[in-house]
C-alpha cells in the first residue's frame, strides 16, 4: 500500500504531515486540520475487502463514542479515494515498549514494578469502561507497544484494529481475527473467535509479564503443548526470572495469563483492584492481608525448564537492542508455536534472605550495619566479662571454659561478619508486616536505648566498685546484643 505523501490535503481540511507507522492493512499519519492548526493522528485502511472495511467501522465507531481519559477520541471518519480514514487524538511521547527497552539500555534492568503498576492501573479502566458498554468491546491485542504516553504521562491505549464488540455466542468474523504471539491467549487462536473480556486480561498479564522480566512471554500454544506433555515451550513463572518482584504482583500475573479462562480475574475491575492493592503494598512498604493473603514467594531454584531455551544479554550489548518506531503489527491467525523470543537480561541472584515482601532498600541496610555495631559490642562486653572472670582479675591464666566460651564468641563474630557483609551486598526482602512509620519508630527507640544504657554506663564507670562495673559489664552485653538483634529483627518484619 503506497502511502499519502506529505503536503496532501483530505477533506478539504487535514493535511499530511509524517507518516507515525504502518503495518497490515493501515498506515496511521500526523495530520494538521488547516482551519485551526490543531494535530490529530489519522489512520487510513486501504484494504478493499467488505470485512476488513467493516472492522475499520467498528473500532471508528468505538473511538468516535469513548469518552475516557485513557483512550483516544475519534472525531471524524470518511471516505476519500477509494479508501477510509479515521481521525483521533494524536497521543506525541513513547509507548511502553519503547520505555522498556530503554530501561534494558540504561540500567540492564526491566522497568520498575510501582512504575508498571502505575502505568497499567489506568489501562484497567479503560478496559472496564469497554467491557461495561451497553455493547461491550473486547480490545484482543494489549501489549506495550498499544500502550503510549501522552505529553501529560497518561497512558493511553491505542490500536483497536482487533477490536470486537462482544454478543455472546457470535463469531470473530474475518477482519478482526489475528493474533499477537505470546499476548493473545489459547482461545483467541481459534476459528470460532469466542473470545470474552478474560482475552484482554491474559493481554494484560503478559503485559506485565514482559515489562517486570525484559522477556518476551510463551505463546499460548506452545503452552498448551507443554501442558499436554507434548513438546512445547512452558512458561517461566515471573519471579523466577526477576526476584525482585514482590509476590502480590507475581501472583497477579501467573493469574491472568492462566491457560484457562476460568482461573484468571474475570473482570478488568478485578484485576483493577488486585493492581492497586499490589502498588499500595510497595509504597507503604507493607503487606496487606485485609482482603486475602497473597500466595507466598516462589521457591528458588537454579533448574530451568529444559524445552524453554533461555538466552543472557551480556550487558555491553544492552545498547544495541532496537527501539521500534513503529507499532508491531499482529501476525495473521495461525497454529505455529514457533515465536521469535527477545533476548532477556538475568536481573539478579537468588535473595540471601526472602521473606516474600518488599525489598529492603539503603535505608534498611545501614540499619542492620549499625545493628551488627550493636551486636559487636555485646559480644565484646561478653568477652571482657569472660576474661575477667576466667582470670580472677586478671591474677591467674584463662581456665578452660573462659578459653571455649571466647572462641565460641569469637566464631560468632566471624559469623555475623560475613553474614552482614553479604547481607549488604545481596538483594533480601522483609515480610511487610510492619507499617513504614512504625518501623522507623521501633527502630529510633532501639537505638535511643541503646545510645542511653552506654552513656549512663561510661558516666557511673570510674566510681563503682569492682563487682558492681563487672555486673555493669554484663548488663551492658545483654542489652547491646538484645538491641542489635531486635533492630534486625524490625528491619525484617
Amino acid at each position: 500500500m503506497s502511502h499519502l505523501a506529505v503536503g496532501v490535503l483530505l477533506a478539504h481540511r487535514y493535511r499530511v504531515e509524517s507518516v507515525i507507522g504502518s503495518g497490515g492493512y493501515a498506515t496511521v499519519y500526523r495530520v494538521i486540520r488547516k482551519d485551526n492548526g490543531a494535530t490529530f493522528a489519522m489512520k487510513e485502511v486501504a484494504e478493499t475487502d467488505p470485512k476488513v472495511q467493516q472492522q475499520f467501522e467498528v473500532e471508528a465507531k468505538l473511538l468516535q463514542t469513548a469518552n475516557h481519559p485513557n483512550i483516544p477520541h475519534g472525531y471524524d471518519f470518511f471516505q476519500e479515494q477509494d479508501r477510509n480514514f479515521l481521525i483521533m487524538d494524536y497521543v506525541e511521547g513513547k509507548d511502553l515498549e519503547q520505555m522498556l527497552a530503554e530501561s534494558l539500555r540504561s540500567r540492564g534492568e526491566p522497568m520498575d514494578e510501582a512504575e508498571t503498576l502505575r502505568l497499567l492501573i489506568p489501562i484497567c479502566s479503560a478496559l472496564e469502561f469497554m467491557h461495561t458498554r451497553k455493547d461491550p468491546i473486547i480490545h484482543r491485542d494489549i501489549k506495550p507497544a498499544n500502550i503510549k504516553l501522552n505529553a501529560q504521562g497518561r497512558p493511553i491505549l491505542i490500536d483497536f484494529g482487533l477490536a470486537k464488540v462482544a454478543q455472546p455466542g457470535t463469531q470473530t468474523h474475518q477482519g478482526a481475527q489475528g493474533v499477537t504471539p505470546g499476548y493473545a491467549p489459547p482461545e483467541q487462536y481459534l476459528a470460532q473467535g469466542l473470545t470474552d473480556a478474560r482475552t484482554d486480561i491474559y493481554g494484560m498479564g503478559a503485559t506485565m509479564y514482559v515489562l517486570l522480566t525484559g522477556r518476551e512471554p510463551v505463546e499460548a500454544t506452545g503452552r498448551l503443548m507443554a501442558k499436554a506433555e507434548l513438546k512445547g515451550p512452558a512458561l517461566e513463572p515471573a519471579r523466577i526470572i526477576n526476584q525482585r518482584l514482590s509476590a502480590r504482583t507475581a501472583n497477579i500475573i501467573d493469574r491472568a495469563m492462566s491457560i484457562d479462562a476460568d482461573k484468571r480475574q474475570q473482570t478488568a475491575r478485578e484485576l483493577r483492584a488486585e493492581m492497586e492493592l499490589a502498588l499500595k503494598e510497595i509504597e507503604n512498604g507493607v503487606r496487606i492481608t485485609a482482603n486475602g493473603s497473597p500466595t507466598g514467594p516462589l521457591l528458588h531454584t537454579s533448574k530451568r525448564n529444559a524445552a524453554l531455551p533461555r538466552r543472557v544479554l551480556p550487558p555491553q550489548h544492552l545498547a544495541s537492542l532496537p527501539i521500534r518506531n513503529a507499532p508491531r503489527e499482529a501476525k495473521p491467525l495461525e497454529m505455529s508455536s514457533d515465536h521469535a523470543r527477545r533476548p532477556t537480561v538475568q536481573l539478579t541472584e537468588k535473595p540471601l534472605i526472602d521473606f516474600g515482601g518488599p525489598q529492603v532498600r539503603l535505608p534498611g541496610k545501614i540499619s542492620i550495619a549499625f545493628a551488627t555495631v550493636e551486636l559487636y559490642w555485646g559480644l565484646l562486653c561478653a568477652g571482657m566479662l569472660i576474661v575477667e572472670l576466667g582470670t580472677d582479675g586478671f591474677t591467674r591464666n584463662l581456665n578452660v571454659a573462659a578459653i571455649i566460651t571466647i572462641g565460641v564468641l569469637i566464631a560468632l563474630i566471624l559469623g555475623i561478619t560475613l553474614l552482614t557483609a553479604s547481607a549488604l551486598d545481596k538483594p533480601i526482602t522483609r515480610r511487610g508486616a510492619v507499617q513504614e512509620s512504625s518501623r522507623v519508630l521501633y527502630g529510633s527507640g532501639l537505638t535511643l536505648v541503646w545510645v542511653l544504657v552506654n552513656g549512663l554506663a561510661i558516666y557511673l564507670y570510674p566510681s563503682l566498685s569492682s563487682v558492681a562495673a563487672l555486673a555493669g559489664l554484663g548488663f551492658l552485653g545483654l542489652v547491646s546484643v538484645l538491641t542489635g538483634v531486635l533492630s534486625i529483627a524490625n528491619i525484617l518484619a
